[in-house]
């Protein structure tokens, strides 16, 4: 009885091991079908036809799972992803199925129109260019010049107006100096052309002009102190130095006038890859202010007797401050250049800059990358990491700032002709470049971040308009020195500003 049991028990163990070890195998092997070449040929041929785009991806990757690939499998796969609006994936199978086919023209004809949807203007006219003929006259040319573009705006800055009087010299303080950056105006346009199939030029012009109101606050000690007497018939006069430090001020309001002369060209590949050299020329022409301080000394009648005509001199050290405004300009310039590998679904991109902004020399290094974390183009991000180092002249010393800088854009397309972007520059960015050397931060006072919010408008195949608008966190300082000329004091004043940017860009 008991050895029936046992063996009993022991099948019992061995079915269960058996259920276990084959059941995954049964299961999978009713959810595991492979597919013949003309079966999938087939399934997915009457999917595209009744326009199911989703059936059409799901059996097109099951087709390439299992090794099969062709033209037309791919051809119909960029259709799909091309009407769900994944450009960059149809891209994709676009260009397999040209691998595949040299000869399809309708698979190059919609790898040119997706490149064009993603804004890949300068890949899609070297793929244009290299079109035959008659497949250029089924399509909408690719113009020698591919857009111009105008931008307007105004930045507002409460310095001028939330600061007047701001920071009164100490008796004890010699001399306080404040340099205060107001509103901005500036104005923008550019024009970007092809001078061959592969080479694209972009030449910009920007004017800048900025209100700047600096506040000079001293003390001085200057003149005499008279007191008349009259003394039992003895009338006259007596006289003291003033030596009581007298607190005055001074403003002189000016404007900055900036002109930037952009150019930047650009060598594209085939294979995805380009090269990029670009130069901004800044000139500059403001008021230079200038303080002189002088002692110089003064003689004088210390007292004078009217009835006798008596009198002795007087001698005292006077110190005043003499400024001096005079008209100046200059040159500065960004150079560098950039080089990015398009890999369809995401950019990688590097660039190196070097620059001489208000007498200091800069380097900039950086890497960027563009992706699309959900597949789609509907959505995309750019982040970008890049190393900033300056050299300057402190106090007759070579001195170095060195940092990081990131930045971060998000955008998404709200409906189909309106894209929403945000974005966030994090670190100080004065005296540093962005946009290949397009945009420069050039001021005098700090910017520790930078936000904006962007949205973007198409209307019709032509035109496109664009709205901005923009927060910075800045930091100024007002400038002490102490009576004896030498020590010198910063005290740091945070503030923020706001603009306004408005744009209109024709594409031919």
């Amino acid at each position: 009885m008991s050895i029936r049991r046992k063996s009993e028990k022991g099948s019992l163990i061995f079915f269960v091991f058996a259920i276990m070890f084959l059941l995954p195998t049964e299961l999978s092997a009713q959810h595991r079908h492979y597919y013949t070449y003309s079966e999938l040929d087939s399934i997915t041929y009457k999917y595209y036809i009744e326009r199911n785009w989703d059936k059409v991806l799901y059996y097109g990757n099951i087709a390439l799972d299992q090794r099969i690939d062709y033209n037309y499998l791919r051809t119909r796969m960029g259709d799909a992803s091309l009407e769900k609006g994944n450009y960059s994936e149809a891209t994709i199978h676009y260009s397999r199925a040209i691998l595949l086919d040299e000869y399809s023209d309708y698979a190059k004809a919609q790898k040119y129109r997706a490149l064009k949807l993603m804004g890949k203007n300068d890949r899609a006219h070297l793929l244009f260019k290299n079109f035959r003929p008659v497949l250029q006259q089924n399509l909408s040319p690719s113009p020698a010049i591919q857009f111009i573009n105008f931008e307007a705006g105004h930045l507002f800055s409460p310095n001028i107006s939330d600061n007047t009087g701001y920071c009164s010299t100490c008796p004890e303080n010699r001399l306080g100096v404040q340099y205060l950056i107001g509103d901005k105006q500036f104005f923008q346009a550019g024009l970007k052309f092809y001078l061959a199939k592969n080479l694209s030029v972009y030449a910009g012009y920007n004017n800048i002009k900025i209100d700047t109101r600096k506040d000079i606050q001293y003390s001085e000690i200057s003149g005499v102190i008279t007191q008349y007497f009259d003394l039992g018939g003895i009338q006259g006069f007596q006289r003291f130095a003033d030596t009581i430090p007298k607190n005055l001020s001074s403003s002189y309001n000016s404007e900055i006038d900036q002109n930037e002369f952009y150019l930047k060209a650009k060598l594209q590949f085939e294979n995805g890859i380009a090269v990029s050299g670009f130069a901004n020329i800044i000139s500059v022409s403001t008021e230079l202010f200038k303080s002189n301080f002088q002692q110089d000394t003064v003689t004088d009648t210390t007292y004078y007797l009217y009835n006798t005509g008596q009198s002795e001199p007087l001698t005292f050290t006077e110190s005043t401050y003499d400024f001096e405004v005079t008209d100046t300009s200059f040159v500065n310039f960004v150079a560098g250049i950039n080089v990015e590998k398009d890999m369809e679904t995401f950019n990688l991109e590097a660039f190196f800059t070097v620059s001489n902004l208000k007498g200091s020399f800069q380097s900039q290094l950086g890497v960027s990358s563009v992706y699309y974390p959900f597949g789609t183009s509907k959505f995309y991000g750019k982040t970008g990491l890049m190393y900033f180092a300056q050299r300057f002249n402190d106090i007759e010393q070579i001195a170095n700032d060195n940092k990081f800088i990131l930045s971060q854009k998000l955008g998404y397309q709200v409906f189909n002709s309106t894209w929403l972007s945000v974005a966030g520059v994090f670190g100080n960015i004065t005296n540093a470049n962005f946009e290949n050397g397009f945009i420069v931060y050039n001021v005098t006072d700090k910017i520790r971040m930078k936000t904006d919010v962007e949205l973007k408008m198409y209307l019709g195949k032509h035109l496109e308009l664009n709205v901005n608008y923009q927060f910075f966190s800045n930091t100024r300082y007002f400038f002490i020195e102490d009576n004896d000329n030498e020590n010198i004091s910063y005290q740091p004043i945070n503030y923020n500003t706001h603009s306004i940017i408005g744009g209109i860009k024709w594409n031919f």
